[in-house]
């Protein structure tokens, strides 16, 4: 008969949890939300098991505006923990207008992978101290097929679509739709932006890295029949040159 090591004591509670853990309710979920986020972050009605459930709600404060993401539902994927990482695939949504993605986390990595999702649309102004409140209206759409930070550096891509943006300073509405494309570039994410219709007209470049934070260039301007509209709007980023077109200039955070 072998002898009992110590060695296989370990693999018994390692296995001895990983079965608590899989046969864990979904309830445990939203304690462990509650315990880490407070209020700020609470799942409504979930059901299921830790590791495979859904939730009527989750509800989110951002800005100090609360979000609802309806028929949240998730799943973790084992296989991603013999690597070394926690895979989880989300998806939320109505009927028809349903958002998807995989989200992984692990020792010195982190990304997004296929994701085709619908965000809250107080993410963007929640970002940007600028846009608080004055542009509160729009739609988010982010797609992705990969975009990875690991051991310190980024690649891959991302999509994001801010449509029907629109402001409480002008009868303009919308305002437009813009796209913001990310690209990882090492130690840093390039950002360019572009206006794919409307009055409102955006467009510029910049990047964003834990050391230096977000900077960003560019300019806005308005369809010159619409421009006496929308000077409310313009006037947030100072006076215009003699097409009316402002210069827009800003960085926020980093670790300097």
């Amino acid at each position: 008969m072998k002898k009992f090591r110590m060695g296989h004591f370990a693999a018994l509670a390692a296995l001895f949890m990983a079965l608590l853990l899989a046969t864990a309710p979904a309830s445990l979920a939203s304690w462990l939300l509650q315990r880490n986020f407070g209020s700020a972050v609470a799942l409504e009605q979930a059901e299921g098991g830790l590791w495979a459930g859904r939730a009527k709600a989750l509800h989110v404060t951002l800005s100090g505006n609360p979000v609802v993401i309806p028929d949240l539902s998730w799943r973790v994927r084992w296989a991603s923990l013999f690597k070394g990482e926690v895979s989880l695939a989300l998806a939320y949504g109505t009927v028809g207008k349903t958002s998807a993605g995989t989200f992984y986390l692990g020792w010195d990595q982190a990304g997004i992978e296929n994701v085709d999702a619908a965000l809250p649309s107080a993410l963007l102004p929640g970002m940007i101290p600028l846009m608080r409140n004055t542009f509160p209206g729009g739609e988010l759409i982010l797609r992705s097929r990969k975009l990875a930070w690991k051991e310190g550096e980024f690649t891959g891509g991302a999509e994001l679509v801010w449509a029907n943006a629109g402001s409480a300073l002008s009868p303009v509405n919308p305002l437009g739709d813009y796209r913001f494309q990310i690209t990882g570039d090492r130690q840093r994410v390039l950002i360019r932006a572009e206006t794919l219709r409307g009055a409102l007209h955006f467009s510029g470049s910049g990047e964003w890295s834990m050391r230096e934070g977000l900077r960003f260039n560019g300019s806005t301007g308005a369809e010159p029949f619409r421009r006496a509209e929308l000077e409310p709007v313009l006037n947030l980023f100072g006076a215009g040159d003699r097409n009316g077109n402002r210069a827009i200039a800003f960085r926020t955070g980093g670790k300097r």
